[in-house]
């Protein structure tokens, strides 16, 4: 991501994010402000703390009712709390991280909201977890806040405990390294083309749903030929643990690996035919095919 991040990799991640934002400037971000902290912002924000990027008093999340605020004050976020009264405290000073994590379809009343109140807010980086959403609809909706730097980014479920992938955008290269510094305290990061991006959030972003399907249904096989459901989950998980390690371990095409499980008139080819006969390949190639749809059509575009 940069030579000048590069040569910090053994100070703590914290540490190194706040480096790099003191060397653009002298802007050391010490406050995350979280418009929507829904369950991704959620898995977001307790990896930040567990890696020490900020601490619970840093945070600030910001939630649609009272009772979601009670709900992280209860956690140890004494600042959260909801828009109105967010709006009503006049925040003032502070170089913040914003992230926008509400859903897609009700951003612009969070903006229009934030447009009325006059409401400043001094930021070094805004990052938007909004599925669909382009750098250009964003950077235009967010004029108001008086051109900080946007970067568009997804994240997925597994960063709640660090091992997750996140997609990053944007046309400001500083801002792409300072969120990339960021969010690697929750897995491995992908600074992608724009052109690129919903495909890459079907997979990567909405894949663990698909996953569970598949862990769910080989385990429900497992009870079906007469494995207890305890047991039958347990090797499900642990055959695809294994399986995915030795595939990135070892560089195995996912091919050679069903190629090398299968022997000439065995049980496993017999039930490869199955999956095949049943249309299993095609049906994931479709269920990316109609997220990645999907996401076009929340942003306003056509997939063609």
């Amino acid at each position: 991501m940069g030579d000048d991040m590069d040569s910090d990799m053994e100070m703590p991640l914290g540490e190194r994010l706040r480096s790099y934002l003191s060397s653009r400037g002298g802007c050391v971000a010490n406050e995350l402000v979280v418009f929507g902290a829904g369950k991704m912002a959620q898995c977001l924000i307790e990896t930040f703390v567990a890696r020490e990027c900020f601490s619970r008093e840093e945070i600030v999340p910001i939630t649609q009712s009272q009772k979601s605020a009670l709900n992280w004050i209860e956690r140890g976020y004494e600042r959260a709390t909801t828009l109105a009264q967010y709006i009503q405290t006049n925040p003032g000073e502070a170089n913040r991280v914003i992230m926008i994590g509400v859903k897609p379809q009700i951003r612009t009343e969070l903006f229009d909201v934030l447009i009325a109140s006059s409401l400043r807010l001094n930021a070094v980086l805004i990052v938007s977890i909004l599925a669909g959403i382009t750098h250009t609809t964003l950077s235009t909706e967010l004029s108001f806040l008086g051109g900080i730097p946007v970067v568009r980014a997804m994240p997925n479920v597994p960063s709640e405990i660090g091992a997750g992938v996140t997609l990053l955008y944007s046309t400001n290269e500083d801002a792409s390294k300072v969120a990339a510094t960021l969010l690697k305290a929750a897995g491995e990061v992908f600074v992608l083309p724009e052109t690129q991006f919903n495909a890459a959030a079907s997979v990567a972003g909405s894949g663990p749903a698909f996953a569970a399907l598949l862990v769910e249904g080989l385990a429900d096989g497992g009870v079906l030929s007469g494995l207890p459901r305890d047991k039958a989950l347990q090797m499900t998980l642990l055959m695809l643990k294994g399986s995915i390690e030795l595939m990135i371990q070892s560089g195995l095409h996912p091919g050679q690996l069903k190629d090398k499980v299968c022997s000439a008139g065995g049980t496993t080819i017999a039930g490869v035919r199955e999956l095949e006969k049943h249309g299993v390949r095609s049906a994931l190639m479709e269920c990316v095919k109609s997220a990645t749809e999907r996401a076009f059509e929340l942003g306003g575009q056509s997939s063609k």
